[in-house]
């Protein structure tokens, strides 16, 4: 590459201006997916077949090593636009600066080859947030490697070399550590959008069950129990198709500010949702069985008996430590953040799609089979 003598001074404002916004840009995009990958949220305004980022945010490539594969991009961009902000793109720059924002570019530009690729031939699916950032580091590449004037080959050997170190390590971390995946199941309810995690939920049947359901319900509602009953005749005539989230929301303004009053029966609410996500937290494969127990009369056990029981099931001192924690309130307030975001109002809800919302039990099984036939697309077994 020959040295230009002369810049113009479209190309001195091209320096001064529009790579800096470039970094800018794909800083903030690279942050705002590092926050929702860690959250497991899901995007903004991002859904569809072809154009689905949690598709692609929640598959096994978008981490590495169990770190969101955005974070340590927020890191790289965010050091770019301080060099490119301090220092600018010109040989007068120093030696070290220069072979670092030359390395970083050069590894931004391979990380985007390859993450596109795989959106493309492995994913199947496209993150428009992602694909910005990916087409900013190109820009960020193109103009340091190809358009500025040229670092010392000794500086492009070096940055070259770390470039294909942090691309082969990047790969071979993705190639070697397969992380838990989250699938998010989202729904909008007016203006609020609602993001449930199926994994980090108990739920009755498959996580991998084409249709997930979410019931939102409490212990001590009667007509959470009916709708308990209902679905335990109908869920095994779809067989591993449909599953359900269970979400414990209690009836009690003690632990959930958007009920305005407690009747008696719901006094013990509270403390049953808690003992039944104790029992989840401490040993998740006990959970239905406790589930089921707590739902099987015709109105919710005495919060003794619950408790009795639910130590039967885990032993007096895991059931105590897992009570005395912060992850078991942490997750029923959750939950009533969830409820809260729903609109609060009567329950239990049934979530069958993002856009079918029942509230209350149905008339009979067969009214909930057709209600879930209809809106899934589904035929029910029920020969």
């Amino acid at each position: 590459m020959a040295e230009p003598t002369t810049t113009s001074p479209a190309a001195m404002a091209t320096k001064r201006w529009l790579m800096p916004l470039v970094a800018l840009l794909a800083a903030g995009l690279s942050i705002y997916l590092a926050v929702i990958s860690m959250q497991h949220r899901g995007a903004i305004g991002c859904g569809g077949n072809l154009v689905d980022c949690d598709a692609v945010l929640s598959s096994r490539w978008s981490s590495w090593l169990g770190l969101p594969v955005a974070v340590p991009a927020a890191v790289m961009y965010v050091v770019i636009l301080a060099l490119v902000c301090r220092f600018g793109w010109s040989l007068s720059s120093p030696g070290r600066a220069r072979s670092l924002l030359a390395a970083l570019t050069l590894i931004a530009a391979a990380a985007a080859v390859w993450f596109i690729a795989l959106q493309v031939g492995v994913i199947g699916a496209f993150c428009p947030f992602c694909t910005a950032v990916h087409l900013c580091g190109l820009a960020l590449a193109g103009y340091a490697w190809f358009i500025m004037e040229p670092a010392p080959k000794r500086q492009r050997w070096i940055a070259g070399g770390i470039a294909g170190l942090m691309l082969a390590v990047l790969i071979a971390g993705q190639l070697a550590y397969a992380p838990p995946t989250h699938r998010l199941m989202r729904y909008t309810v007016g203006n609020r959008e609602l993001a449930i995690d199926v994994d980090a939920e108990p739920i009755a049947g498959s996580p991998a069950a084409a249709h997930v359901l979410v019931k939102v319900f409490d212990y001590t509602c009667s007509h959470c129990r009916t709708l308990h009953h209902d679905l335990e005749k109908v869920l095994p005539l779809y067989g591993n198709r449909v599953a359900v989230v269970l979400l414990p929301m209690p009836l009690n303004r003690r632990c959930n500010p958007y009920v305005f009053g407690t009747a008696p029966v719901h006094e013990p609410a509270c403390d049953m949702a808690r003992l039944a996500l104790a029992v989840w937290h401490v040993a998740p494969e006990k959970f239905l069985d406790f589930h089921h127990w707590l739902l099987a009369g015709d109105a919710a056990p005495s919060l003794g008996d619950a408790r009795r029981k639910a130590a039967e099931l885990l032993g007096d001192q895991p059931l105590a430590a897992a009570l005395a924690g912060d992850a078991v309130e942490n997750h029923l307030q959750r939950n009533v953040e969830i409820y809260g975001r729903l609109g609060g109002g009567p329950i239990p809800k049934l979530l069958i799609d993002p856009q079918t919302i029942l509230v209350g039990p149905p008339e009979s099984p067969a009214v909930l089979i057709d209600a879930l036939d209809q809106t899934l697309g589904l035929t029910a077994n029920t020969q």
